[in-house]
């Protein structure tokens, strides 16, 4: 009876490893990732996976108002789906809704949102910044000097 066990599993265990591995993609890395906000202009989206990826798959990129986000093309190369715009989609919230075929027909499909803000606003938001910092320093200094003329130092 033992070797009679024995014998089924090794069959069972040739049988199973015999069968071909059924594989989904799953996303490793997105840029522009979730959540991010990026300046304009977006020339592309580059969506990573796990696993070899077949021209079935694709990248639909949707506005806020649930329309179709600007004109792109879209490449397949190994692992990496790639959608190129002809022109860089305006700024506000967009979502990515992606489909990942594998050679063996399997499909992944997610979706995850980020944001284009105008150019400038980023840029703006830095000299803000810079602004705001030089500000303070000149009233530090300034404490600083008043500070030391009033003790008589």
């Amino acid at each position: 009876m033992k070797r009679f066990t024995v014998a089924c599993l090794v069959v069972f265990l040739a049988v199973v490893s015999a069968l071909p591995a059924s594989a989904h993609a799953e996303l490793v890395s997105a840029s522009p990732g979730p959540g991010e906000v990026v300046p304009e202009p977006l020339t592309e989206i580059v969506l990573k996976f796990d696993d070899e990826i077949t021209d079935e798959s694709q990248i639909l990129l949707i506005a806020a108002d649930f329309q179709l986000g600007a004109n792109w093309s879209q490449t397949v190369e190994g692992t990496t789906l790639t959608a190129t715009f002809e022109q860089s989609p305006p700024p506000g919230t967009y979502t990515v809704a992606w489909t990942a075929v594998t050679s063996d027909g399997h499909t992944t499909t997610g979706s995850y949102q980020f944001a284009v803000s105008q150019a400038n606003s980023v840029a703006g938001g830095r000299m803000t910044l810079v602004l705001i910092a030089g500000g303070l320093l000149v009233i530090v200094a300034g404490l600083l000097l008043w500070r030391k003329r009033v003790s008589g130092d």
